[in-house]
């Protein structure tokens, strides 16, 4: 139906020594809660750098957990995808050093011939405490899915008041905010249902 917001990926260590992928081979890395979407965006990451969870000592861990292991020093980086600033890591930060491994532009651009739902993202500087440059890096899209049985009317009329009520829904949640007709249909990589299509096309959203 609609693609909401970014989820960034965001690599985080606590170590000054860490500036690429490539630098996290042998090392303590969690990448997610086993089974997540995490740890399949964290194993397609390493995957394009030539690495495999093989390569690395993997953890499974949830956001929070890792991000109080990356303070206590247990782990040496973390993949936590989540729209930026994430609330784990703005509070690491309070009391670390914290520090976000980019993707440079090759490797994204190799990402996304593979993977069409990433799209390059930069978090920028000040987004966490300390954080004193941009980071280049990729997101995937938080998505709003239907199922086919659901008739294109609700849909549509779904889509609709999503809209409509946008400033409402930002109220509690920010992300909201941002929303944007062509926001809603980038990195989508599956088929929309018939009554969002019908909404993009009569909305003049790009592609529809």
């Amino acid at each position: 139906m609609a693609g909401l917001y970014d989820e960034t990926i965001q690599i985080v260590t606590c170590r000054e020594d860490l500036h690429s992928v490539e630098d996290l081979k042998g090392l303590r890395v969690c990448v997610g809660d086993a089974g997540s979407g995490a740890e399949f965006n964290a194993r397609q990451i390493l995957s394009a750098y030539g690495l495999k969870f093989s390569n690395i000592q993997k953890v499974n861990a949830s956001f929070g957990d890792s991000a109080a292991a990356l303070s206590a020093g247990a782990i040496d980086a973390a993949f936590v995808v989540a729209g930026a600033p994430t609330k784990a890591v703005s509070e690491l930060a309070e009391k670390n050093a914290v520090h976000l491994i980019g993707l440079d532009k090759e490797h994204i651009s190799a990402l996304q011939e593979q993977y069409g739902f990433y799209t390059e993202t930069l978090v920028p500087a000040d987004t966490y405490k300390g954080l004193s440059g941009e980071v280049d890096t990729v997101s995937i899209r938080a998505t709003l899915v239907a199922n086919n049985r659901l008739s294109e009317d609700i849909v549509y009329e779904l889509l609709g008041g999503l809209f409509a009520e946008q400033d409402a829904l930002a109220k509690g949640e920010p992300k909201f905010s941002g929303l944007s007709l062509s926001d809603a249909v980038k990195g989508i990589s599956i088929p929309f249902h018939t009554g969002a299509a019908r909404f993009y096309s009569e909305q003049g959203a790009e592609g529809f």
